[in-house]
């Protein structure tokens, strides 16, 4: 990524500062947005770490969970660490427009990746999360 320097014409190139067209980095902070289906009675896969774990790691995800017509809601701020051993989690929330119990958030260790997951146990409604997920490696 380039930025103005402040003198016509003239361009900085930054070097610890790129944008792949879904994750924008800045050494080892990372900032990326998405949605994901949560198919009824099914884990999926939200996030893997944009870094392989090294020595430690953190993701904070500010998501909004609902379902097709916006009845069942809740919105919220899921965080997930880790040392490279185990994952500790903890999950802020609003409270729901209609019922979102049946989805669950986790973190999980998936070879070198912190994995976020999404577990809808609703039998027959699929759900959706949009978020923002800011990733610090160390």
């Amino acid at each position: 990524i380039t930025t103005a320097t402040g003198t016509q014409g003239e361009l900085q190139a930054e070097s610890n500062l790129t944008f792949d067209g879904n994750t924008l980095t800045l050494e080892k902070a990372y900032l990326q947005s998405n949605q994901v289906t949560l198919t009824a009675n099914t884990t999926t896969t939200i996030l893997d770490s944009v870094n392989t774990i090294n020595v430690s790691m953190g993701i904070t995800i500010e998501y909004i969970i609902m379902d097709i017509d916006a009845t069942n809601m809740r919105g919220g701020t899921f965080m997930a660490v880790t040392n490279n051993t185990s994952v500790k989690v903890t999950e802020t929330m609003t409270t729901d427009f209609g019922d979102t119990s049946d989805i669950e958030l986790e973190g999980t260790l998936s070879g070198g990746d912190l994995r976020l997951q999404g577990v809808n146990n609703n039998a027959s409604a699929n759900y959706f999360i949009i978020y923002i997920a800011r990733e610090l490696s160390f």
